[in-house]
């Protein structure tokens, strides 16, 4: 299955201006009947349904979504960066957890509003069975990469 990844509109202005806490993003898995993607989405009741109604939890994964730990921006060459956290991996107890076909990273902003960071599509239906894991892998190159180009 191929996961598709994407940003909101505001997310390159968040990382730019430093207002994105890194300790702070969570991973929160979202149901097939979740609203489509739109870049255009600034709040996590728009990006999940309000008050996150069609988030996926229970059995190992936490309500409100997984943190990301690790999170950092290292320097890869001259031009580049990265963007990378560790996997998030929590095993099924009590039953699955899922099936979920997305997942959204957000943070807390602060006085109850919680922004959508970035959005990834699973191309289908993921599940974790009784006592197996539900991973979250970031791709070896990071969750972002940054790379400078000079305007053209």
């Amino acid at each position: 299955m191929a996961f598709t990844y994407r940003l909101y509109n505001h997310t390159p202005k968040l990382l730019a201006n430093q207002e994105v806490d890194l300790d702070g993003l969570y991973v929160m898995l979202l149901a097939a009947t979740a609203p489509a993607f739109d870049a255009a989405h600034t709040t996590l009741d728009e990006a999940a349904g309000v008050d996150a109604a069609h988030e996926v939890h229970g059995n190992g994964w936490t309500e409100g979504g997984e943190l990301i730990t690790g999170a950092a921006v290292t320097v890869d060459t001259t031009d580049d960066a990265k963007f990378a956290g560790d996997e998030i991996s929590k095993i099924a107890v009590g039953g699955n957890i899922g099936p979920a076909s997305a997942f959204v990273v957000y943070y807390d902003a602060g006085g109850g509003v919680l922004v959508p960071f970035l959005h990834c599509d699973f191309g289908g239906a993921q599940e974790a069975g009784e006592s197996t894991a539900f991973k979250v892998r970031w791709h070896i190159n990071g969750i972002l990469r940054f790379n400078y180009s000079p305007p053209a």
